[in-house]
């Protein structure tokens, strides 16, 4: 670096003298002016060189500087880092403890709520016709009217709701899950030639007093009555309605 500055100044310095190099009236002259200006080139470089040395100076300084300051923001940013993911994770503990403590009082305020009933009163329906189970086998909440087979619930929440229905030889069957006189759930079997059993389910939130029932949605829809051997009762198990409490 210091090299290329002196090539610079010495050019600069010569290009002056020699570019209107005047007539000198003897050799003497002619060394005393040269001498002089050498002198004055010698005090210029000094000072290019100098001027140069501050520059450097204060680019090293510069670049020191950046790299502290560089280096303190590298360790900030990781510091802040660090707590902000403290912070989350104190947070994230403090709401999962919270969300515990929540499911296990409504876990413990939750209460039992479950039916279970089989065999039909009329096992040929006409359609809308609505499935009466008349075998009440459980009715915990007294929710379920073996009279009129509708459920009321007796508190709000998300329940759950089965049906298993088997036809009679060479029949139909074609059934709805009505909740509040709207289907949520339906099935069909259709004209087969055997004993063929369906199911169906669904998982519903209700409010309390709503009504579930299971009705035909079709004419002539035939059940099975009778059992298909002595030795078991299948025509009445064979058809049930059932619903719980789930949450």
């Amino acid at each position: 670096m210091n090299k290329i500055c002196n090539y610079i100044v010495l050019f600069c310095s010569l290009s002056g003298v020699f570019g209107s190099e005047p007539r000198y009236s003897s050799r003497f002259e002619y060394d005393e002016q040269m001498l002089e200006k050498m002198i004055r080139m010698e005090i210029d470089y000094e000072k290019w060189e100098k001027r140069i040395d501050e520059q450097v100076n204060k680019m090293v300084q510069t670049m020191e500087s950046l790299e502290s300051f560089v280096e303190n923001k590298v360790i900030q940013v990781q510091e802040e880092t660090e707590n902000a993911i403290r912070n989350y994770e104190s947070r994230f503990n403090a709401s999962l403890g919270a969300l515990r403590d929540t499911d296990k009082e409504q876990a413990t305020a939750l209460p039992d709520v479950l039916f279970r009933a089989r065999g039909v009163v009329d096992h040929t329906l006409v359609v809308n016709q609505t499935m009466v189970f008349s075998e009440v086998m459980y009715n915990i909440g007294d929710g379920y009217d073996s009279a009129s087979g509708i459920f009321r619930t007796p508190v709000n929440g998300t329940y759950l709701f089965n049906v298993h229905l088997c036809q009679y030889k060479g029949h139909s069957i074609f059934y709805a899950i009505v909740a509040n006189g709207v289907t949520v759930s339906s099935g069909l079997s259709y004209e087969n030639s055997g004993y063929v059993c369906i199911s169906g389910e669904v998982v519903i939130k209700l409010n309390e007093n709503d009504t579930v029932y299971v009705k035909s949605l079709h004419d002539d829809v035939q059940l099975l009555r009778t059992a298909l051997s002595s030795l078991y009762s299948y025509g009445i198990k064979a058809q049930t309605f059932s619903g719980v409490l789930i949450r």
